[in-house]
Order: structure tokens, then C-alpha cells, then sequence
């Protein structure tokens, strides 16, 4: 049986290996030399592009991570080398709900569209005790990066924990314990005692609803001391603050019956 024409697949040779002339022909190999100059020359193009004319790729963020402290997430990168004046980043983050639920869609982070500072705080978004994927990508001009990614997924139970910051504010046998900046997904305990009887000092439980804390019917003249402790749900991770101390201001102690109110002393 005869071979028809030789189709676009097979070349010109109809699959032979041969020129016209009958000959074998040698492949054609380009030099090492030669393709590393091509590749260095393709590469030198691409990072020296004007972004902002949106030619060329513009580079992603790098050394993307994620600082977490007492359950405030915080997400951070390094800002690419662009020859733009203005780079902008949007950040975007997908949980479990995001990738079973949603058939893995990615949620933006709306108070991180196209801002100009390198941080996005994600301590609302990250809402449960799954791992989270965040990505985050550069803008300048009409060209806009590939998203960047920190090396491993987050999860919120690996933030770490440092003590406490508290104050107190005191008014006649009362006092206010203030949690400045403490989430609520952290378990807060108070132990508080009048100074030399702290074999007496009474652990409490401080619930959300609590806090500020309030602790009245204290003696007046006297000093408390107390200490706040933050734990991890789930976990016997902690840690405590150090004891701060307060007086409660005592009665007026006139010298003499007839002294007037201003030359009391407390």
C-alpha cells in the first residue's frame, strides 16, 4: 500500500529524518552557553519592566508571615523592588468553611484593599480553630504581581502568649480592673488578696461581660494586690502578669476637731 502526502504533523520529510536531499539530518542542539544568555536576557526584561505601564511582571511581596500575640493575628510582608512611585496590596484568606462550604473560594479582607502599608490585621477574620491559607498580592499602576503566601497554612491556636496588660482605677472602695486590648476567644482568670495574707487571695473567672472587672466593698486604708492569668481554650497554655498593687484611700483623720476639711491628710 502506497503512503499519501506527508501532513503537517509529520514535516516535510513525511517522518523520515531526512533533508531534501536524502541524507540524515543531525538535530539541532542550541548551546549551553547560548540558552543561558537567552534565559538571563528574558529574565533581566522582565525585572527591569515599568509596572506601571503594565508591561512585564510585576514581583509579589515576599517574606509573607504571620505575627501572632495573645490572639491579635497580624499578617506582614516585604514590599517588592518596583520602579513605580505608589505600590498598593490586597489580602485574602480562605479557612475550612471557605474551602468545604464554598467550594474553595477565597475571602477578601476588606479593610485591606489596596493599602499602602506591608501589615493587615486578619485577628476578626480568623474565627476558628481550622488553618487558614493567606495571600497576599502587590498593585502599581495596570500590573498587578502573583499572590504570595506564607510557607505554611495558620492556625490561631499556635499564637503565642505573652502576660497580660492591665490597669486600675480605684474610687472610694471600689476598683476597676481594665483588660486593654485582650480578645475575647482568651480565657481570663483574677487572683486578688490584701497585701501580706496571700494565702487568702480568691481566684476568679473574668467572663466578657465582665470586663472592665469590678472589685468592691474593699477595707479602706488597706493595699490589694492581684495578678491576671490568660489562657489558651483547649489547652493548658498561659500566662500571667506581673502583681500589681493598689491602696484604698482611708477615712479623714482630722488632728483636731475644730480643723476644717482641707488640713485632713489620708
Amino acid at each position: 500500500m502506497s503512503r499519501g502526502p506527508a501532513t503537517g504533523e509529520e514535516g516535510a520529510d513525511g517522518g523520515t529524518g531526512r533533508d531534501g536531499t536524502g541524507q540524515d539530518m543531525e538535530p539541532r542542539v542550541m548551546p549551553n552557553g547560548w540558552s543561558r544568555f537567552l534565559l538571563l536576557q528574558v529574565l533581566c526584561s522582565a525585572s527591569h519592566a515599568t509596572p506601571a505601564t503594565g508591561a512585564g511582571l510585576l514581583h509579589p511581596p515576599s517574606d509573607v508571615s504571620v505575627d501572632s500575640v495573645n490572639m491579635k493575628h497580624r499578617l506582614t510582608w516585604r514590599p517588592p523592588e518596583v520602579s513605580c512611585a505608589t505600590v498598593s496590596y490586597s489580602v485574602q484568606f480562605q479557612g475550612e468553611f471557605e474551602l468545604r462550604i464554598l467550594n474553595g473560594s477565597w475571602e477578601e479582607v476588606q479593610a485591606c484593599q489596596r493599602i499602602g502599608a506591608c501589615v493587615c490585621d486578619l485577628s476578626d477574620h480568623l474565627a476558628s480553630d481550622s488553618d487558614y491559607e493567606l495571600r497576599v498580592r502587590a498593585e502599581c499602576g495596570g500590573a498587578v504581581s502573583r499572590w504570595a503566601r506564607p510557607a505554611m497554612p495558620f492556625n490561631r491556636k499556635q499564637t503565642r502568649l505573652a502576660p497580660p496588660a492591665l490597669s486600675i482605677h480605684t474610687t472610694g472602695s471600689s476598683a476597676q480592673v481594665h483588660f486593654p486590648d485582650l480578645p475575647p476567644a482568651l480565657h481570663l482568670f483574677l487572683t486578688h488578696w490584701q497585701r501580706g495574707d496571700e494565702l487568702r487571695a480568691s481566684t476568679v473567672w473574668v467572663s466578657v461581660e465582665e470586663r472592665p472587672f469590678l472589685l468592691s466593698q474593699l477595707q479602706e486604708g488597706a493595699t490589694y494586690c492581684l495578678r491576671a492569668q490568660i489562657q489558651l481554650p483547649g489547652s493548658n497554655r498561659s500566662a500571667s502578669s506581673d502583681t500589681h498593687c493598689f491602696s484604698i484611700a482611708g477615712a479623714c483623720r482630722c488632728a483636731s476637731p475644730w480643723f476644717t476639711a482641707h488640713y485632713c491628710v489620708f
